[in-house]
C-alpha cells in the first residue's frame, strides 16, 4: 500500500474505457511494469479489463496475478454472471462493477444491479461482502441504492464545462442532495438562470451563498463566468452528497417477487 498520511484512498485505472472510445489498445506488460514501479504511491490498481469480452479481462486478470500483481477485477454489464460468482466468492477483497451497457444482452441497469447486490455482493441483511466500485457511476439516486464503496465519473468536471452546476433540491427545510437537479447558469450558454423566475433565482444563490461560491458578474469570476468555479462547486456539491449518504448506512436487500410482493 501506498505511503501517504493523507487518509485518502488512490485507485488506479487502466484506462480501458478511454481506449475503448478512441479504438486504442494499451499493452499489458508495459501496464504492468508501470505498476509496479508506482505501487508505493497508489493503495489499488484495476485489472486492465476488455470492454466486450468477459473472457479476455478474466484472460488478464488472471495474467496479471501471474506477476505477482493483485488487481480488483472488473464486472461488465452483460458479462456472464460466472465471473461475479467467483469474484464474492471470498478470494477478492475489492472489485468493480461497470454498469454501462455495451451490448444488447446487457439489459436494464437498475436488475442488472439488483441482481449483482441481491444475488451475489449482499448477506441475507443487506451488507455488502466486500468492497465495490462503480466505474462511471454518480447519478446520485443510484449511489444512494447501494452499499457502495467509491465511485467515480467525470461528470462534475464535464457539467461545469457546458456551462452546468448540480442545485439540490430542499426537502423539510435542507438540502438534499440525493435529489437534485442541473442548471446552466453560463452566460457564454443559452442559460437556464435568465430563464428563472425570481423566487428561483432566489434559491440559486441562496445555494451559492450555502457553499460560499459567487455567482460572477461582469466585474467578479463565478459560476457564471469561469468553469473554473462551477467545478469547485460541483465537486463540493458531491461532497455533501458523500456526507448525507454515508449517513444513511446504505444495504441492499433483494426484494421476493410474487404475488403479495
Amino acid at each position: 500500500m501506498s505511503n501517504k498520511n493523507d487518509g485518502i484512498e488512490y485507485i488506479l485505472d487502466s484506462g480501458a474505457y478511454s481506449s475503448y472510445k478512441i479504438g486504442a489498445e494499451i499493452d499489458i506488460d508495459e501496464y504492468c511494469k508501470f505498476i509496479t514501479e508506482h505501487e508505493d504511491i497508489v493503495d489499488w490498481y484495476i485489472v486492465l479489463d476488455v470492454i466486450g469480452s468477459d473472457v479476455k479481462s478474466y484472460e488478464n486478470l488472471k495474467y496479471m496475478e501471474s506477476k505477482g500483481l493483485h488487481p480488483i477485477p472488473v464486472f461488465h454489464q452483460g458479462d456472464d454472471f460466472k465471473y461475479l460468482e467467483e469474484f464474492t466468492n471470498g478470494d477478492y477483497e475489492f472489485i468493480c462493477l461497470s454498469p454501462l451497457n455495451y451490448s444488447a444482452k446487457g439489459g436494464n441497469m437498475v436488475t442488472w444491479l439488483d441482481k449483482c447486490y441481491g444475488e451475489y455482493i449482499c448477506d441475507k441483511e443487506g451488507n455488502p461482502k466486500l468492497k465495490v466500485h462503480g466505474l462511471g457511476l454518480t447519478t446520485p439516486i443510484m449511489m444512494a441504492r447501494y452499499p457502495w464503496y467509491s465511485v467515480d465519473s467525470t461528470s462534475w468536471k464535464l457539467s461545469a464545462g457546458f456551462g452546468s452546476i448540480f442545485i439540490p433540491r430542499k426537502k423539510n427545510g435542507k438540502y438534499d442532495f440525493i435529489d437534485c437537479a442541473t442548471l446552466t447558469v453560463s452566460v457564454e450558454n443559452i442559460s437556464d438562470y435568465n430563464k428563472l423566475s425570481r423566487g428561483e433565482r432566489e434559491y440559486v444563490n441562496e445555494y451559492l451563498t450555502y457553499m460560499k461560491v459567487p455567482l460572477g458578474d461582469e466585474k467578479h469570476l463565478g459560476v457564471s463566468n469561469s468553469y473554473q468555479y462551477r467545478r469547485f462547486v460541483n465537486l463540493l456539491y458531491f461532497r455533501e452528497l458523500e456526507k448525507q449518504i454515508n449517513g444513511m448506512n446504505v444495504k441492499f436487500i433483494k426484494k421476493e417477487e410474487g404475488l403479495f410482493e
